[in-house]
């Protein structure tokens, strides 16, 4: 009796429905690849800024400084 309720379960949805939401879970997977390397790519940015930052204030304090 399972078996044939398998089959009917099997029969709910069209080969070709299943094969775009096939297609769709492999592009949205990429889509989602690409947007969790691009917030990496964010947050190193913002690292980087705040480095930046802090060199601009050490450079400044130097400059105001007396040299001997």
């Amino acid at each position: 009796m399972s078996e044939r309720i398998w089959i009917k379960i099997g029969k709910v949805i069209s080969e070709k429905t299943f094969n775009v939401w096939l297609a769709l879970d492999k592009g949205l997977t990429r889509y989602k690849a690409l947007l969790d390397e691009r917030k990496q790519l964010i947050d190193d940015t913002k690292v980087y800024f705040e480095k930046n930052n802090e060199l601009k204030g050490l450079l400044k304090q130097y400059m105001e400084s007396e040299v001997i």
